[in-house]
């Protein structure tokens, strides 16, 4: 009986999701307000990994898109823009959304990631943004004291 709970323990550890550091940057008048930001897990080099995005819907929107910048220090080293499947969203109800992304071998450090979600006129509806520091896990054995 133990074993099967340390077991089940183990697996929910295993499978739960990964809170990182966020903020909104939504306006209070913004048609869309971030409640809960999660990944599938903390944030390794060489893996992927998918944010998992939710908010509150205080207008009538048609969702278009988001933009993505991801900042180090004070330089934008990458933007993007994707398109989301367009949804006509209500007041009242929730709205989320997935964004799965390659970290590469290569990224190290503090990152500042900005997310702007947006409707089909491209016009924001609300943002958040995500800290993340990537550290290379040899280096930190090397230069452990």
């Amino acid at each position: 009986m133990k074993a099967l709970i340390i077991f089940a323990l183990i697996a929910t550890l295993t499978f739960a999701d990964y809170t990182p550091k966020w903020d909104s940057c939504s306006q209070p008048d913004d048609p869309w307000q971030p409640t809960t930001i999660t990944l599938d897990k903390e944030p390794k080099l060489n893996e992927y990994n998918t944010m998992h995005a939710c908010g509150t819907v205080q207008d009538v929107v048609t969702v278009g898109s988001f933009k993505l910048k991801v900042i180090a220090g004070s330089t934008t080293i990458f933007t993007t823009e994707v398109a989301l499947p367009k949804q006509d969203v209500f007041p009242g109800s929730q709205y989320c959304f997935d964004y799965k992304v390659f970290i590469p071998i290569i990224a190290r450090g503090s990152f500042s990631l900005n997310f702007n979600l947006r409707d089909d006129t491209a016009e924001s509806i609300g943002c958040f943004h995500i800290d993340l520091t990537l550290k290379n896990p040899q280096l930190a054995q090397e230069y452990a004291f």
